[in-house]
């Protein structure tokens, strides 16, 4: 949900992607702290800081590039694989990315509902708002 925002921030004022997530992830990992542990939130909060440098590293790198501009499609799916993957990767480390995965944490440990089916229930919650801005 946070990638809608930040992407808005960016357009409208030209702040870097990287550092609304990072603010915006910052505000998570506390309540991360709070309810979920130490050591989830340790593994959470190396995940952000990597996620933080990566984006500013990739943004500086492809700064001129037009990768599939005429390809939606195509970049909607390697964009998919690369994002499952990653979340696949830090689910089975017992950890997150600092996003809906940290709610969908938070209300698993006190209700008896799956992982996945929470981050659908929370990005189909978030998700309209963020398409009609």
């Amino acid at each position: 949900w946070s990638a809608g925002y930040r992407f808005h921030v960016f357009w409208a004022t030209g702040f870097p992607v990287q550092y609304t997530y990072f603010l915006i992830k910052c505000r998570l990992a506390d309540a991360c702290l709070k309810i979920l542990g130490f050591k989830f939130s340790i593994k959470t909060i190396f995940a952000v800081f990597t996620l933080t440098f990566f984006l500013s590293l990739i943004q500086k790198l492809t700064a001129d590039m037009h990768l599939l501009q005429d390809q939606p499609f195509m970049a909607c799916v390697l964009g998919a694989s690369f994002c499952g993957s990653g979340i696949g990767i830090a689910f089975s480390s017992n950890g997150s990315t600092g996003g809906t995965d940290i709610i969908a944490a938070i209300i698993n440990k006190y209700r008896d509902i799956t992982l996945g089916r929470v981050m659908m229930i929370c990005d189909m919650i978030i998700s309209p708002p963020v398409i009609s801005c």
